[in-house]
């Protein structure tokens, strides 16, 4: 269950709509398939964010978290804990 235990995550139907919180600044992060937020990176050139989580730590289950680029300190935890969770 998404988000069971800790109210500050929780699920959407589709990675639009979780791309749509992050865009309104309503979320701090999203996590979803990386060919679809790279689709939505395209589509939406004015929203200003970064995919994190490239490569290796994410290579299996093709998965990526984007964040606001203002949002240096969580990006850098993301990808530490994705990178522990791999090995």
């Amino acid at each position: 269950m998404i988000g069971q235990g800790n109210p500050g995550i929780i699920g959407k139907p589709s990675a639009f709509l979780a791309f749509k919180e992050l865009a309104t600044g309503n979320a701090e992060a999203v996590l979803a398939d990386e060919g679809v937020l790279r689709y939505y990176a395209k589509q939406f050139p004015e929203v200003n964010f970064k995919i994190v989580g490239e490569g290796e730590a994410f290579e299996y289950y093709d998965m990526v978290i984007i964040t606001p680029k203002s949002e240096n300190d969580l990006m850098e935890k993301n990808q530490y804990r994705a990178c522990q969770h791999c090995r």
